[in-house]
C-alpha cells in the first residue's frame, strides 16, 4: 500500500513541475544554490489541515525583506500577496474533504516568477472519520390552521433553541370569522410560538382592533432573545414585542425601495432588511440607511457571518434579473459566477458561503471569491424542487429545502436528498431554523391550504 502512495506522489510532483515548467517558460524559477539549507530557502510549512481548509506557513529566502508570493494549488494559483519577514501564515479554504492537494509556493519580482518551492502535500480531514452529522433524520409533520384552500402559510421560522420557536405568516383557524364571547369577529393570526410544552397563537401588532391586537400580514421575522421577537410586514413596517409589551417602527421614507422579504441580524441594534427592488435597508445604532445596491432586481434571502460578511441573492421572474452580492462596510461586490447568475437560498458559516441557483450549490470562500466549487444537483439527486431556503449549523450540518416538500442535507462530506421524490407533492418549504438537535423547515401545505413544520430530528 505504502508503495502505490509513494508512486501517486511522484507522479503528482512531476505532473505539477512539467505545468509550472510550461506555465513559466521565460520566467523559469531559479534552482536553489549547492548546499542552501532548508531555513535559507523558499518554502512552505504544513500547519494544519482541517475538513475544508489548510493552514500553511509561507517561509521567505534569507536576505528578503520583503517577498510578493504566489501560492500555487493543484497547477493554479489560488493566493497572492506579500509579507515582511522571514514568514507569513495563510490559511486556504473552501476545499473537499479527505483529499490531497499539492501546494507549492512561488516569489515574484517584477511580475516574473524567480523562485519556487519544493510541493508540499496536505490531505484534508475525513470527515466521515469525525463527523457529527449524518443522513439519519427522523420526521414529525406538525400542520397548523384549518383546512381550507389559501387558509395558512409559515413564511419564517426562528429558533433560539428547542423551547423557544417563532414562527411568522398567515394561520386561519376553524373559528376564523366567528364570534368571541365579546361579539367580535375572530382574526387571524399571523404568529405561533413554541415554549417547549405548547403552540400558541400570536398576533405580533401594536395596533388593536375591538379591544385586541389587529391582523397584519408578517413575511419574515427574527428573534433576538426569549419573548424578544421583530416581525415585518412587507410595507415596511416592524412590529416588536418583548413579552410585555409591542411597539412599532417604520422605515424612514427614502431607506426603503421595496417590500421586505428578509431579516438578517447581528443585534437589536443592528440588523438589514432586504426584499424587492433591490432594496437593502442597514439599521444601525439607531439610524436607518438605504445601501445602493447598483440592482433593481428582487432580494429573497440574506444571511452573514461573524466578520460582517453579508450576502443577498435572488431572482426576479418579471424582470429577468438575478442577484448575488456580497456586502460588507458598506462595500458591495456581484460575486455571481457564469454557472450560478443567482442565488435563492444561502447560507454562511465562519468561512464559506453557500449559495442555490438553479444548477446547483456553490461553495465559496467569503473572503477570497475567485475561490468556489459548484455542486451540481444532479450528482447526487435525479429531481428535487426549486430550492427556497438554506441554513446550517457549521460546514458540516446544512439543510435546504424547496418546492415539492424537497428536502437536502449537506454532512460535510456529501449532499443527499432526504425526501421521496414526489411530483404531486403540494408541499413548500420556504424557511428554515436549527437547534443542537433539531431542525425545523416552515411552509405550506397547498392542497390542504393549511401551513407545516417538518421537525426533524438527529440520530
Amino acid at each position: 500500500m505504502k508503495s502505490y502512495s509513494h508512486t501517486f506522489y511522484a507522479l503528482l510532483s512531476a505532473a505539477v513541475l512539467l505545468f509550472a515548467f510550461q506555465r513559466c517558460s521565460d520566467d523559469t524559477p531559479t534552482e536553489p544554490p549547492p548546499g542552501a539549507g532548508p531555513d535559507t530557502l523558499l518554502h512552505i510549512t504544513l500547519i494544519e489541515t482541517g475538513y475544508v481548509s489548510v493552514l500553511l506557513k509561507l517561509h521567505s529566502p534569507s536576505g528578503v525583506d520583503e517577498m510578493e508570493y504566489a501560492l500555487e494549488r493543484e497547477g493554479e494559483i489560488v493566493l497572492e500577496g506579500s509579507f515582511f519577514g522571514a514568514d507569513t501564515v495563510v490559511v486556504d479554504r473552501g476545499l473537499v474533504s479527505s483529499h490531497d492537494y499539492a501546494y507549492r509556493l512561488y516569489r515574484v519580482v517584477d511580475a516574473k516568477y524567480v523562485d519556487t518551492s519544493a510541493i508540499v502535500i496536505a490531505h484534508t480531514t475525513d470527515h466521515s472519520q469525525q463527523d457529527t452529522t449524518s443522513h439519519d433524520v427522523t420526521w414529525e409533520i406538525l400542520t397548523f390552521g384549518r383546512e381550507a384552500i389559501d387558509a395558512s402559510i409559515f413564511r419564517d421560522i426562528y429558533a433560539l433553541n428547542d423551547d423557544d420557536i417563532w414562527v411568522v405568516g398567515v394561520i386561519r383557524t376553524d373559528d376564523y370569522m366567528h364570534l368571541d364571547s365579546l361579539g367580535r369577529e375572530i382574526q387571524a393570526y399571523n404568529a405561533v410560538h413554541w415554549d417547549g410544552k405548547e403552540w400558541t397563537y400570536h398576533r405580533l401588532n401594536a395596533d388593536s382592533l375591538y379591544g385586541q391586537n389587529a391582523f397584519t400580514h408578517l413575511y419574515a421575522m427574527y428573534l433576538f432573545g426569549h419573548n424578544y421577537v421583530l416581525g415585518v410586514d412587507d410595507g415596511g413596517e416592524l412590529n416588536w414585542w418583548d413579552g410585555e409589551k409591542y411597539w412599532k417602527q417604520r422605515t424612514p421614507s427614502g431607506t426603503r425601495r421595496g417590500t421586505i422579504a428578509r431579516v438578517f441580524a447581528y443585534s437589536d441594534n443592528h440588523y438589514f432588511l432586504a426584499g424587492s427592488n433591490g432594496s437593502l435597508t442597514e439599521y444601525r445604532d439607531g439610524t436607518f440607511s438605504l445601501i445602493e445596491t447598483g440592482t433593481t432586481g428582487r432580494f429573497v434571502d440574506i444571511h452573514g457571518n461573524k466578520d460582517g460578511y453579508i450576502y443577498v441573492g435572488g431572482w426576479d421572474l418579471q424582470q429577468g434579473i438575478g442577484n448575488f452580492l456580497r456586502i460588507r462596510d458598506g462595500e458591495v461586490i456581484d460575486v455571481r459566477k457564469s454557472f450560478l447568475e443567482f442565488a435563492d437560498a444561502i447560507y454562511c458559516s465562519d468561512d464559506t458561503v453557500y449559495a442555490y441557483g438553479g444548477g446547483g450549490v456553490m461553495i465559496q470562500s467569503i473572503k477570497d471569491t475567485s475561490h468556489y466549487r459548484l455542486v451540481r444537483t444532479k450528482s447526487f439527486a435525479d429531481h428535487i424542487g426549486w430550492i427556497k431556503a438554506m441554513r446550517g449549523i457549521g460546514d458540516n450540518n446544512i439543510f435546504a429545502a424547496g418546492l415539492f416538500g424537497t428536502i437536502l442535507h449537506y454532512n460535510g462530506k456529501s449532499w443527499k436528498r432526504l425526501s421521496e421524490w414526489d411530483e404531486t407533492n403540494r408541499t413548500t418549504l420556504s424557511s428554515i431554523a436549527m437547534t443542537e438537535r433539531h431542525v425545523y423547515i416552515a411552509g405550506v401545505n397547498l392542497l390542504t391550504g393549511q401551513a407545516v413544520i417538518y421537525k426533524g430530528t438527529f440520530r
